[in-house]
């Protein structure tokens, strides 16, 4: 494990160069008018930029708080001008709209195969252009199955949420 430094602050790398970024996104009493939800993205053991925030928008809902997550994760790489960054999250929803439906949807104009708009169509966009200019995979990780980085983000989502 090697450490990628800029602006006095370290990234720890994997021994291929790559930057690891685990996001989740949680959400109490999701579906229903009172819903609070929160982010939470981990890097490592007290890194100051790991995030645990509520979510500031009027979508509160899981699948809200787990892209906000992984747009949050790209504002840091965008922050730091990152390079070869692997993003996890636990959300299948945006792993498969990334790597599956998404080029679909360009081809349509940003339509799916009914002709209307995809949901979160805007978010996807920004990672659609996020992931084109820096080096980022996006990566599909189960949840609650023991794995430290992911764990760690569920944690600070939930804490964003109490």
């Amino acid at each position: 494990m090697s450490w990628f430094h800029t602006r006095e602050v370290h990234f720890p790398q994997d021994y291929n160069g790559f930057i690891h970024i685990y996001t989740d996104g949680a959400c109490r009493d999701n579906g229903r008018d009172n819903a609070t939800a929160g982010i939470g993205v981990f890097i490592d053991d007290d890194h100051p930029e790991n995030v645990s925030k509520a979510i500031p928008t009027s979508r509160q809902t899981n699948i809200a708080a787990e892209m906000l997550a992984v747009l949050e994760a790209v504002s840091i790489v965008r922050k730091y001008n990152l390079c070869n960054v692997i993003i996890y999250t636990d959300s299948e929803f945006i792993v498969k709209g990334v790597t599956e439906w998404m080029p679909d949807w360009i081809r349509r104009g940003w339509r799916t195969s009914s002709g209307h708009r995809p949901q979160y169509v805007n978010e996807f966009k920004t990672l659609d252009a996020a992931m084109k200019k820096w080096y980022i995979r996006l990566e599909y990780v189960q949840g609650h199955s023991g794995i430290y980085g992911n764990e760690m983000a569920d944690r600070l989502a939930r804490k964003a949420v109490q």
